[in-house]
């Protein structure tokens, strides 16, 4: 359905390098030609990405722990054997590090939990205990404590599977929640799943009674939280009182509320899984939806079963080398914004089938179903804001040497007339989202600012002017912010002078200079920015930076800032379009090994290959206006258009 623009490319400017060592920076017009280049391979990428319906889904990865809680479920089922579990089994193998363990993270430090799902998922699907990659694992899971210091999932998992009993893992009675009125989407089907203790006997030569320390008897009663991090203080001391009162009652056989709670636990099971909500459960929620269905007695054929059963197979991405990756989350509304707002700022008209398409999709989806991330709901408001507006420019300013042609797209007046009034509605309803939750955000960030700022930064609202003080407040000692879920600081301070920027603050403020300042001092010698992802039980709240290597993510968002801070023609600008061009690979994309982005709900660290092109996309496009006008330039107050050219030229 993609139609796809014929590009005709000259020799390159220069050989592209994968080099981190430092180099002269080249001039603005000796940059201009390589970004062209660049962005029309980008650009070609994103357009053969597009979905038949007109939305795009990025590949997506994750560390091991979802693989192997995907493979241990289908071993509940008894599906271990099938072709989506060996596929699982080839990506836990291929993520394990060479000392034998998992990790949450590319090449970071074993994790005990993620490593003994990932072992016990090997076993169930066939793999031989005396195999060199077993072996290893072995003895880095019992050098960090064994399976006895797994955390509560993985115990769950254990029970579930017949290698513990149920009163080995974190008491989760349904009476909890039933009477304090809560509705957290994990706990329900999880306390549904500890009433029922449901068991597959799986028997000790397919388990993993060699990683026990200890007797589950003598197993510590203090876990770790979730992938890793220190465990969550209980927010009252009444809600401790009552849990541990439910406990004993449980011992005594005395539970009158339980099948009072049961009942109201699987009624908000089904209300998880209607279609339009189902699309705000991440991937290790939906296992445990489909298990305590299964505790339940829904049949395999059953329409709740089988609605999991497809959301399930959507959220697998395969690849062509016979592996298979969960994705942490499907999220097709942020991954059709970024990549319309990338298509759209290098200058691809509204008409273009692949926009248009885009923007129908974008309209008609359930965009307002479910709540986003500020960042997502930046790039949403972002995409129909400006394709309401159509202010789309075309610039002569950069010269055309790369041969460009295409089919000449239009649309009638009447379609037109009425697609941009579905657009400018849908545009006017995010925007009253984003004023909403502007309005109760505790802790607003830029990319909120900068949502905001799409539709009207004319007369900046109480709760705007707020949300600047905010983010005024936030920003540390040395230049830099903090995101409160404690993803990308990198992604954070740029952000925070994107939306800054957006709303009008002058580009002297001192806000934005220091920001400025922090950018460029971690800017590394090859030209981008990196930042290691951080373990939730190591990330402290200091001002420091662990460096990592570059990736073209973190050197996107740190251009993007210093293009909206009026720096794209200064050094480091420059130096980070020199290594965008120099990294990009040949079909339009740039590699990322590492994993850039923490998702917010569930701490995880992952990665998006659709995200690691427009946001380069986006960036170079921005640069490649300001540095050839020599203006200052807000982030997205001008497109770029590539011109077309004769073949003579």
């Amino acid at each position: 359905m993609n139609t796809m623009e014929l590009v005709r490319t000259v020799q390159r400017a220069h050989q592209r390098s994968t080099s981190t060592r430092q180099t002269r920076p080249l001039f603005p017009s000796e940059l201009i030609g390589p970004a062209r280049h660049a962005i029309l391979r980008a650009r070609q990428f994103l357009l053969g990405e597009q979905r038949e319906d007109g939305s795009w889904l990025g590949y997506q990865t994750t560390d091991a722990s979802l693989a192997s809680q995907f493979l241990l479920t289908l071993a509940y089922l008894g599906q271990e054997e099938s072709e989506p579990a060996q596929h699982v089994a080839a990506t836990i193998i291929q993520q394990q590090l060479p000392c034998g363990g998992w990790s949450l993270m590319p090449n970071g430090p074993p994790v005990v939990s993620t490593s003994v799902q990932a072992y016990f998922a090997l076993k169930l699907a066939g793999f031989d205990p005396g195999d060199e990659r077993l072996h290893r694992a072995r003895q880095v899971i019992r050098q960090l404590g064994g399976a006895d210091a797994a955390d509560e999932t993985t115990r769950s998992f254990l029970a579930l599977l017949g290698q513990i009993d149920y009163d080995c893992c974190p008491a989760m009675p349904p009476e909890l929640y039933f009477v304090n009125g809560q509705e957290p989407r994990r706990r329900v089907p999880l306390s549904i799943i500890w009433s029922h203790r449901p068991v597959r006997k799986v028997g000790i030569e397919r388990g993993v009674r060699e990683l026990f320390v200890n007797k589950p008897s003598d197993w510590p009663t203090q876990l770790p939280g979730p992938n890793g991090s220190r465990p969550k203080k209980s927010s009252t001391r009444i809600h401790l009182l009552f849990a541990a009162f439910l406990r004993q009652c449980e011992r005594r056989g005395w539970t009158p509320l339980r099948t009072s709670a049961l009942e109201w636990a699987e009624s908000q099971l089904l209300d998880h899984i209607r279609p339009e909500r189902m699309a705000q459960l991440d991937f290790s929620e939906l296992l445990c939806h489909m298990i305590a269905l299964h505790a339940l007695g829904y049949p395999d054929d059953g329409a709740e079963r089988c609605a999991c059963s497809a959301r399930i197979d959507e959220m697998i991405c395969p690849d062509d080398g016979g592996h298979a990756s969960p994705r942490l989350r499907a999220e097709p509304r942020s991954d059709t914004a970024i990549a319309l707002r990338g298509l759209r700022v290098s200058g691809i008209g509204l008409t273009h089938p692949s926009v248009s398409d885009g923007l129908e999709w974008l309209c008609q989806s359930r965009t307002f179903d479910a709540p986003l991330h500020e960042t997502d709901l930046g790039s949403i408001v972002a995409a129909l804001a400006g394709a309401a507006s159509d202010e789309v420019e075309t610039s002569d300013a950069l010269p055309p040497d790369i041969g460009f042609s295409c089919e000449h797209w239009s649309a009638t007046e009447d379609n037109d007339t009425g697609r941009l009034t579905r657009i400018q509605r849908s545009a006017d309803k995010l925007h009253a989202c984003a004023s909403a939750q502007l309005r109760f955000e505790q802790r607003p960030g830029g990319a909120l600012l900068e949502a905001i700022a799409e539709v009207d930064c004319e007369n900046p609202t109480p709760d705007v002017q707020r949300a600047i003080e905010y983010v005024r407040q936030a920003q540390r000692a040395d230049g830099s912010w903090d995101d409160v879920t404690g993803r990308s600081v990198i992604q954070a301070t740029s952000e925070a002078i994107l939306g800054l920027s957006a709303v009008g603050t002058p580009k002297d403020d001192e806000a934005i200079t220091a920001g400025v300042n922090w950018l460029v001092v971690h800017q590394q010698p090859s030209g981008g920015w990196g930042e290691a992802a951080a373990l939730p039980q190591t990330r402290v709240d200091d001002q420091s930076l662990e460096p990592a290597r570059p990736t073209a993510s973190h050197t996107a968002w740190a251009l993007r800032a210093l293009v909206a801070a009026g720096r794209a023609n200064n050094l480091a600008a420059r130096r980070a379009v020199q290594f965008l061009v120099e990294t990009q690979q040949d079909d339009g994309r740039w590699h990322e090994p590492d994993f850039a982005t923490r998702d917010s709900a569930t701490g995880r660290w992952y990665r998006n290959e659709l995200h690691s092109v427009a946001w380069p996309l986006m960036a170079l496009s921005q640069w490649a206006v300001a540095a050839a006008s020599g203006q200052d330039i807000t982030a997205e107050s001008t497109s770029l258009r590539l011109v077309n050219v004769s073949s003579d030229s």
